[in-house]
């Protein structure tokens, strides 16, 4: 069984599969009753037409062992996830093989901090989002249009995410 130990996100490591999100410093607005924190996002959408669409996702925690069976990717559209509530995230991301499947290869792991948020590049696999600490709400926004923009991978046999070698208490 192949395994893969999650390495911190951060931008550089992160840039072949889309981009790290993080939030400008606060500014005071609505006569002093409100913090307003601005993410510059580059949301690239292929289909023309679409519409950007914005979601709430509440996200359960995987239970341990983690095994990754399945990946997604969206082709015509970018998909961007922010937490709401803090926490802690695995992401789990693959390039393509010439014919469009996962690259095993490709494949790595990360662990989002709890004001990280994870944008896909279009076509890119990746696991569903899941929370490493607690259920947990994240806002996710994506271009939305006529031609189906999800697609499933089974992948050939599981592949276990070590926790515990990325210094992650099961």
């Amino acid at each position: 069984m192949l395994s893969l130990i999650p390495l911190a996100l951060n931008p550089e490591r992160f840039a072949p599969f889309g981009a790290v999100v993080r939030l400008g410093a606060p500014l005071v607005v609505n006569e002093g009753f409100a913090q307003r924190r601005d993410a510059r996002l580059e949301l690239e959408g292929r289909e023309p037409g679409a519409r950007m669409c914005l979601s709430l996702f509440d996200v359960s925690v995987r239970p341990a062992p983690l095994l990754v069976r399945q990946l997604e990717r969206h082709p015509w559209s970018a998909q961007v996830f922010l937490p709401v509530d803090g926490c802690r995230a695995l992401v789990v991301v693959a390039g393509s093989t010439p014919d469009g499947g996962v690259d095993p290869v490709q494949l790595a792991a990360f662990i989002a901090g709890p004001e990280d948020g994870i944008l896909y590049a279009p076509g890119v696999w990746h696991l569903g989002l899941s929370s490493l600490d607690r259920p947990a709400r994240f806002h996710m926004a994506m271009w939305s249009g006529t031609r189906p923009d999800t697609e499933l991978c089974d992948l050939p046999e599981p592949v276990q995410v070590e926790m515990a070698a990325a210094g992650v208490p099961k």
